[in-house]
């Protein structure tokens, strides 16, 4: 049943990762028409190489759950807790980043 949870929780947190690599990849999607805030590109260079990495390093753990022998009840709400928290982590700075060429963009609108 542990094996099972930890599986669960790494497919749910794959998803989550596809997710946040899209959110990094949005300011170059839409074409904004304006130079990007440096922080965004930032962001976006480190973003997706960071999320990629959460992405390997938990499926490792779960391969190591899954292939020992032993069943020392690694628990997997530990497992949940790290990696959600270590997205939250990472989404923070992602959020602030996208919303700066945001804010940008309605402060130049025109005015009537």
């Amino acid at each position: 049943m542990n094996k099972v949870a930890h599986g669960v929780v790494l497919a749910f947190f794959g998803m989550a990762c596809c997710f946040a690599w899209g959110v990094f990849k949005l300011p170059t999607l839409l074409h904004w028409g304006r130079q990007l805030p440096r922080f965004t590109i930032l962001c976006m260079g480190v973003g997706p190489t960071v999320v990629g990495g959460l992405a390997i390093v938990a499926t490792v753990y779960c391969l190591w759950v899954w292939i020992r022998k032993e069943d020392s009840r690694t628990s997997w709400v530990a497992f949940l807790a790290v990696t959600m928290a270590s997205l939250a982590f990472v989404m923070l700075p992602a959020i602030i980043a996208i919303d700066l060429p945001l804010i940008d963009a309605f402060n130049n609108l025109p005015r009537k």
